[in-house]
């Protein structure tokens, strides 16, 4: 048994943290046991700014025909890390990719009311706390009835490749249920890279109570783990992961 400090009875979970334990336990002991600070990545930098500018648009701060203004003023200023180097010149297809959906975006539709923006929410899961950050959650004019809408970087193909990402949004379901005292009855990816296309999941209990279930065991794992062992994964471990300057036991796999 490797002789790692423990996690704090009071730690608040997120889904984020989840899913990085389940990618890789020695990056989770690294993040947010041992608290070292991130690396940027620039893909991580891009869908910052992305949020960034969606949320100032969300917030009144910003007219969408101006949104692709920002864009072009602050990208090269805000995503300054370096891409992995293939696909070849991804990083200014990025940019393209960003500017277009910026030029052409007119909002989610006049019948839904914003209700928040990048706002942060508690809830409890297991017996323990839990946060998250919802991008936006909108109200129906008509139906009265809640939606979340989380905004990706990803492509439509990485999307597609990864169904256990609808998690996310099951998590902020017990938030949103906790804050308003309903369940959203839609659930929204906006995948902005792909011109905005919007992915729906109507609310499904079934899969609210299996990811509640899921966020339980994953939690309790947490808490018993004490080998923290890596996984190496290429693109993972060489350009995403906000620990891997300090991964001494990922690096020796090399």
């Amino acid at each position: 048994m490797n002789n790692y400090p423990m996690l704090q009875s009071d730690h608040i979970f997120s889904y984020s943290q989840i899913s990085s334990f389940a990618q890789c336990p020695h990056s989770f002991l690294l993040k947010y046991i041992l608290k070292f600070e991130d690396v940027e990545n620039a893909y991580a930098q891009f869908g910052t700014l992305a949020h960034s500018i969606l949320e100032e648009w969300a917030s009144g701060r910003l007219n969408a025909e101006d949104m692709h203004k920002e864009w072009t003023e602050r990208h090269d200023k805000e995503v300054t890390a370096e891409y992995a180097p293939f696909p070849k010149n991804f990083r200014q297809s990025s940019y393209k990719k960003g500017l277009e959906y910026f030029q052409k975006f007119s909002g989610f539709g006049d019948e839904k009311a914003i209700v928040s923006t990048e706002q942060e929410y508690y809830t409890t899961i297991g017996g323990c706390q839990f946060r998250g950050i919802i991008d936006l959650v909108l109200r129906d004019k008509n139906t009265e009835r809640l939606a979340i809408i989380d905004h990706k970087s990803k492509s439509l193909a990485s999307f597609n490749k990864d169904t256990s990402i609808i998690r996310q949004l099951y998590c902020y379901s017990k938030l949103i249920k906790d804050a308003y005292n309903e369940y959203p009855s839609e659930l929204f990816f906006n995948l902005f890279k792909e011109g905005g296309v919007l992915i729906e999941e109507p609310f499904s209990m079934e899969k609210y109570m299996e990811t509640i279930n899921w966020v339980e065991t994953n939690i309790v794992n947490i808490s018993m783990e004490t080998e923290w062992e890596p996984r190496y994964q290429p693109m993972f471990c060489d350009y995403i992961c906000g620990v891997r300057g300090k991964c001494e036991k990922a690096l020796s796999m090399l």
